[in-house]
């Protein structure tokens, strides 16, 4: 037979026989839910008449009550209407459920409560004066008679609901009947179609001994084992064990995983507490180190003597930066670094990195370009600092890796696309060969291995960016080619803050003063030239563009202009040597001249402004200071600024704290070196104490203004010393005072401990003297009479 007839014939007679199944079945539930129904209805009926009634002679004892009770009584023929009216409802209800078939309980049941209401009524009667009295009836027999009624009523309810529910479970019974002739009946179809179709299944059992066969060799490479039992159910056993050996394998496979997952999450939090161990016993060395250079620079040394402090200084930096990349990257790796949501300038971050890195591009001689058009919103929001990190690795690398030539900063905005804000760092350095880009986001890697001899870096710079713009929802690419130059494009959608700024705007509105104003452009660098051509026509200017200083005279002597801006490397000598020739010519008056210069001729070039009208703007140039140069020159309104020969270094006023008592809980004996040196010139009085329980007996003196506390102390920790003088002050009644952390614990959690514990600020090692100044600056004003007082007063 066919594999078809195999197994069309069996599941048509298996539908057959269902299908008179569940005809004698639903048979059987329809003539069974018939009586149900009816009976539920009666039953139903009589509880709800029971209820009725019930509640009707509750009706009628509570006018007889307010009737009883009132000193105002209704007229005897409309009393006697309304009493009719209740009772013979009630009567009504009583005669009717006397007419149902009922139970011979609850018949007995309604015959006692008619009886008893009845000569409840005839007492009421009595009692109202609407009959005439034959037996004196008193209030007392009124009540008893009335309890009497009110015990039937309630059994009566409750002799209808028993006999509902009992209507209703006889019903059931009569349903599960069916229900049971409908199961034999079915069992009895089904029994056959079974013989029937176990009859016709022995045709396809090869087939099934096939498939069994395949489903073993889907799970072991080995050939199948010969098993004496030889009918399909054992192949499909063999079959089965061989599948439940591949899943035993797997979940042995997932343990081994969870396995390791639990070994990689403690491996994770034992090198975290190996990092912040390490980076507490580096910093409190370094601290010393750093700390006895800065004071070393300030003392008088000889250029050579200078020359050493100053290199212990820059290498004690470079090994706190290292400290510093490694725990950035190792918080950013673990998933606890947060980013703060803040409205900031973008335009000013961007300035701000650009001028970091141009010393050391000013000492490479290169050139430093941004280009950010006047359409760029003015304000975002999102984590300034740590887009300023960002831009300080790409940019800073991009300074490192090239020798020559020039670092260009394009933004752009473009509200439609996926990332509206595009910031793109493009160099003219070493390039990166085209297999090397992905390795380069990658942790502690570089380029090449040479590459870490000739330029300094541990190789985590970018893996922090990378790290850092992921968090951003950011995206980082990179394109290069070897030899000519490298570009990284950064694409980020950061929300636009509504936040303007004050001083953009005010400059902005002057913009008609600047319209058609003719400029001429000294600029031999072509692509700085497409970024001024782009800025100036902006602001509606005319431009003209000189590619050297040497052609700024013939083209004076044959045109008129307004201004001339100079954006080349001139020295002080050869920069008046050009506004003398500029302004010797045969003009009416003299030209304004706007220098743009490297930092080192800055200064120099602000004397020309003895001279005539000449200003001098540190490069990168900051549009809105170009602008306001412009503006100033143009009319005429020229700001100078007073250059001031040097003088002898004195101590400003603000930093005079000898009336400051300050207690500094700190156990290594250099970090006190340090601090005594640092705060010594300030006349701030100091008293020194190694550990936080001598920190806590100190301040039981009450003569402190402010405490330095350190966090890792013998005896007791800063935290606790903390916690003890907080609780002290609110025993003793007194104000806070200011309790300042200075700790080599730089971690989040240090941060969040100390605060919790009661301390306002907290500062790291190592610390620098003009942070430290500030904030002691801070936590203490002025008075009237030039001494200082804390903020809060302390009485400890």
């Amino acid at each position: 037979m066919s594999i078809k007839r195999s197994i069309i014939q069996p599941i048509l007679i298996f539908a057959i026989a269902s299908f008179l199944a569940g005809l004698v079945a639903s048979t059987s539930v329809i003539l069974a839910t018939i009586r149900q129904n009816a009976a539920t209805q009666t039953a139903l009926a009589i509880s709800s008449e029971a209820e009725e009634i019930y509640h009707g002679i509750h009706e009628a004892q509570f006018y007889v009550q307010d009737v009883l009770s009132s000193n105002d009584r209704p007229h005897p023929n409309r009393l006697g209407a309304e009493l009719n009216a209740l009772v013979s409802n009630v009567n009504d209800n009583m005669h009717t459920l006397l007419n149902r078939p009922l139970p011979d309980e609850l018949n007995t049941a309604v015959y006692d409560l008619l009886f008893s209401y009845s000569s409840w009524f005839k007492m009421v009667k009595s009692l109202l004066g609407l009959t005439p009295i034959q037996t004196p009836v008193s209030t007392e027999i009124i009540n008893h008679r009335i309890i009497e009624i009110t015990d039937n009523a309630e059994q009566v309810a409750d002799l209808a609901t028993t006999h509902a529910s009992a209507e209703a479970e006889r019903a059931s019974q009569t349903i599960i009947t069916g229900l049971l002739i409908g199961a034999c009946v079915t069992f009895a179809l089904m029994s056959m179609a079974i013989a029937y179709a176990y009859r016709k299944a022995s045709d396809i059992s090869n087939d099934i001994l096939k498939i069994s066969s395949r489903v073993v060799s889907l799970t072991s490479k080995e050939d199948m084992l010969d098993n004496h039992n030889g009918d399909e159910l054992g192949a499909v056993n063999r079959a089965i064990d061989k599948l439940h050996d591949a899943l035993l394998e797997k979940r042995r496979i997932a343990m081994n995983l969870r396995t390791e997952k639990l070994r990689a999450e403690a491996a994770t939090a034992t090198k975290s507490r190996f990092l912040a161990t390490m980076s507490h016993e580096i910093r409190t060395p370094i601290n010393g180190v750093l700390g006895m250079a800065e004071i070393l620079n300030e003392s008088g040394l000889t250029p050579e003597q200078r020359s050493y402090s100053e290199t212990i200084q820059a290498s004690s930096e470079a090994l706190l930066r290292i400290v510093n990349d490694i725990l950035d990257f190792s918080k950013l790796e673990a998933g606890k670094s947060q980013l703060l949501e803040q409205p900031f300038s973008l335009r000013d971050v961007v300035f701000d990195v650009a001028t970091l890195v141009t010393p050391l591009a000013d000492s490479k001689e290169l050139d430093i370009s941004l280009d950010m058009p006047e359409d760029i919103p003015s304000h975002y929001i999102g984590d300034s600092g740590r887009i300023r990190q960002v831009l300080l690795n790409i940019i800073g690398n991009a300074v490192k890796f090239t020798l020559k030539g020039h670092v260009d900063i394009t933004l752009r905005h473009t509200p439609d696309a996926k990332y509206p804000l595009t910031i793109a760092i493009q160099d003219s350095g070493v390039g990166i060969p085209e297999d090397q880009i992905d390795h380069i986001f990658k942790a502690f890697e570089q380029v090449e291995s040479t590459t870490a001899r000739r330029f300094e870096g541990t190789g985590l710079g970018l893996a922090i960016t990378n790290r850092l713009i992921e968090a951003m929802e950011g995206d980082l690419s990179a394109r290069s080619t070897l030899g000519e130059g490298s570009c990284f494009t950064i694409h980020l959608d950061l929300p636009v803050s509504d936040m303007t700024d004050p001083e953009r705007q005010e400059l902005q509105a002057q913009l008609p003063n600047l319209e058609n104003k003719h400029l001429v452009l000294v600029c031999p660098m072509s692509y700085a030239q497409d970024i001024r051509k782009r800025l100036f026509a902006s602001w509606n200017m005319q431009l003209t563009i000189l590619n050297s200083s040497a052609e700024i005279i013939p083209y004076l002597q044959h045109h008129s202009t307004d201004i001339v801006v100079v954006e080349s490397q001139l020295s002080a000598v050869d920069a008046r040597a050009l506004c003398q020739s500029i302004w010797d010519l045969d003009i009416p008056t003299k030209l304004p001249i706007i220098f743009c210069s490297e930092s080192k001729y800055v200064n120099e070039l602000q004397h020309l402004k003895s001279l005539g009208p000449a200003n001098a703007l540190m490069k990168p140039v900051r549009n809105k200071y170009l602008l306001r140069s412009l503006l100033e020159m143009t009319s005429g309104e020229i700001v100078t600024k007073t250059i001031e020969p040097p003088v002898e270094t004195q101590k400003p006023a603000d930093t005079d704290f000898s009336q400051l008592h300050v207690l500094v809980a700190e156990d290594n004996r250099t970090n006190q070196l340090v601090l005594r040196k640092m705060l010594q010139p300030t006349g701030v009085q100091m008293t020194f104490c190694n550990d936080g329980q001598a920190a806590v007996d100190a301040a039981r003196s009450g003569i402190f203004d402010m405490v330095l506390m350190d966090m890792s102390m013998p005896v007791m920790d800063g935290v606790q010393a903390t916690r003890h003088i907080r609780a002290l002050e609110d025993e003793m009644g007194l104000s806070p005072c200011p309790i300042i952390a200075l700790t080599a614990n730089v971690m989040d959690t240090d941060e969040q401990a100390c605060r919790d514990a009661g301390m306002d600020d907290f500062l790291t090692k190592p610390v620098r003297k003009n942070l430290l100044l500030d904030r002691l600056r801070y936590w203490s004003k002025p008075t009237a009479n030039g001494n200082l007082e804390t903020k809060q007063v302390s009485g400890l």
